[in-house]
């Protein structure tokens, strides 16, 4: 229980001092490192189950990634779907339903035109959280089939073998971060998992 107080503290400590960079950012006008900084600060405030705050960054980031003229529309639109992906989450942990699905549904037309399936089967597996969470059980069950549908997709030209070589370096990535966060339990079941996978 100590671990857990003494980061949260940390969120806290991190958000204070990203809004003081925010401060100094905004005055010598660098919009690239407000919208990284927005993103971050939201971030934090999730972590800290903070949603309404977290919104209220994700926002900002979204009206200046919008108004951003920038050289990679491409870029530019992938980062507009990001944080509208954040914005539906937010919203649907606030029980704003209405709001989550405007913004997956956001989020889903933008990840379209750019054919970005995994981000796509995401969307839609979004959407199907939120209709659970209203009771709309049949576009709960429309939803959940369009991500199902996708990931059959994705993998009917991938091999067996490139699918576990992926899962591995997944678990490995698990098994760092659980290292760094001393997370013995889980770092001895996800060491236990990869032994048997290689």
């Amino acid at each position: 229980m100590l671990g857990v107080c003494y980061a949260l503290e940390d969120y806290r400590q991190a958000i204070s001092y990203l809004e003081q960079s925010l401060v100094i950012i905004r005055e010598i006008g660098d919009r690239d490192a407000e919208v990284i900084t927005l993103l971050d600060i939201g971030g934090f405030c999730y972590a800290l189950a903070e949603y309404s705050q977290g919104i209220d960054y994700y926002q900002q980031a979204l009206t200046l990634i919008r108004a951003d003229n920038g050289d990679s529309l491409d870029e530019a639109r992938m980062s507009e779907a990001e944080v509208l992906e954040y914005l539906g989450v937010g919203y649907g942990n606030l029980a704003q339903y209405s709001q989550a699905i405007n913004y997956f549904e956001q989020y889903l037309e933008i990840v379209r035109e750019t054919g970005d399936l995994v981000a796509q089967g995401i969307a839609w597996q979004n959407l199907s959280f939120v209709y659970n969470s209203l009771g709309d059980y049949e576009r709960f069950d429309d939803c959940l089939k369009e991500s199902i549908a996708i990931a059959v997709e994705i993998c009917r030209d991938r091999t067996v073998e490139e699918m576990e070589s992926e899962e591995v370096e997944y678990l490995k990535k698990i098994l760092t971060i659980c290292r760094e966060i001393e997370d013995f339990a889980t770092e001895s079941i996800v060491s236990s998992i990869i032994d048997r996978k290689l």
